[in-house]
């Protein structure tokens, strides 16, 4: 640590990261995104921030449709029943999410500006 100031490096050196002092299957889901969110907005404290919630939820959401199609071997009715949501729902979301098997990379929709 060169000046009188701490940064979030200078504490990175000291402590090893979240993962290595509790090993993820002992955290639960709920605990990793607590940390993740505190840490997103710790960076980000002192500035202005906005669209925090959706942003959150396509960054879940996302990964939870393309896990949940690949385990059914993209049946969309066998993934709407998992994930308790009507099939036109999920075919919506999909293409949103740019899921929808042949959608171009340019066509898929990215979550907004956060990086969480």
């Amino acid at each position: 640590m060169k000046g009188s100031t701490v940064q979030a490096g200078d504490v990175d050196a000291i402590l090893p990261s979240l993962a290595e002092r509790v090993p993820l299957e002992q955290m639960s889901l709920e605990e990793m995104v607590r940390c993740k969110l505190a840490a997103f907005l710790r960076r980000f404290e002192g500035y202005p921030i906005a669209g925090v919630h959706e942003d959150v939820l396509a960054r879940v959401e996302r990964p939870l449709l393309d896990l949940v199609m690949e385990h059914t071997g993209g049946n969309q009715v066998k993934a709407a029943e998992i994930l308790g949501l009507n099939r036109n729902t999920l075919r919506r979301k999909l293409s949103e999410h740019g899921l929808v098997k042949g959608a171009r990379a340019a066509d898929r929709k990215k979550p907004t500006g956060h990086a969480i």
